[in-house]
C-alpha cells in the first residue's frame, strides 16, 4: 500500500523539479485549462456510473473506477504539461488575464462535480476499501497538479490573483473532502 506521505513527497519532487518552457500565449494556457475542464467533464458520467455491483471490477483491472483512475492519469498528465508551459509566464493583463480566469474558474466547477459525485459515491463503497487506495493515489496527485497550477496562475496574473486563490482554495475544499471520504473507506 502506497502511504500517504510517499504520495506527497512525490508530488513536492515534481513540483520542485526544473522546469523549462518555451513561449506560451495566453490563449493557449486557456485552452489547455478548458481542455482540463473538458476531461473532468467527461469523467463525471463515468462517476455517475459506479455502483457497489461494478466497483470491485477495479481488482480485474475493469469497470468505472479503472476508467476514473485513467481519467484522473490523464489530467495529471496534461496538467504537468500546462505547469511546464507555465513557467516564467506572465504576467498578463487585461481580457488575457480574464480569459484564463473564465478558464480555471470552468475547470475548478467541472472537478468540483466530479468530486461532489465521488463525495456521494463513496457511502456505497464502504465494504469494498481496496477501492479507495487507487483513487485517493491519483487524487492526491491531482491535487498537487492543480496546486501547481494555480499559484503559477496567481503570479502569472497579479490583477486576477484574489479571484483565482479563491477558486483554487474552493476546489482544494472540495477535492480534501473526497480524498478524505475515501481514505476514510480503507481505514
Amino acid at each position: 500500500m502506497v502511504s500517504i506521505r510517499s504520495i506527497l513527497t512525490g508530488a513536492v519532487a515534481f513540483l520542485a523539479s526544473s522546469i523549462t518552457a518555451d513561449t506560451t500565449t495566453p490563449q493557449q494556457v486557456a485552452g489547455d485549462i478548458n481542455q482540463l475542464a473538458q476531461k473532468s467533464q467527461a469523467l463525471q458520467g463515468t462517476a455517475h456510473n459506479i455502483t457497489a455491483l461494478n466497483a470491485p471490477l477495479i481488482m480485474l483491472e475493469e469497470g468505472p473506477f479503472r476508467d476514473l483512475v485513467a481519467g484522473y492519469t490523464e489530467i495529471i498528465q496534461s496538467g504537468k504539461k500546462l505547469i511546464s508551459d507555465l513557467d516564467g509566464f506572465g504576467p498578463i493583463a487585461g481580457s488575457d488575464a480574464d480569459q484564463i480566469y473564465t478558464a480555471f474558474h470552468e475547470f475548478a466547477a467541472a472537478s468540483q462535480a466530479l468530486h461532489q459525485i465521488l463525495i456521494d459515491k463513496a457511502g456505497i463503497l464502504l465494504k469494498i476499501p481496496i477501492i479507495s487506495q487507487p483513487v485517493t493515489t491519483v487524487m492526491l496527485l491531482q491535487e498537487a497538479v492543480i496546486d501547481g497550477i494555480a499559484l503559477l496562475l496567481i503570479n502569472a496574473t497579479p490583477a486576477k490573483a484574489d479571484e483565482l486563490n479563491a477558486t483554487a482554495h474552493s476546489l482544494d475544499a472540495t477535492l480534501q473532502q473526497c480524498v478524505a471520504k475515501f481514505y476514510s473507506i480503507a481505514i
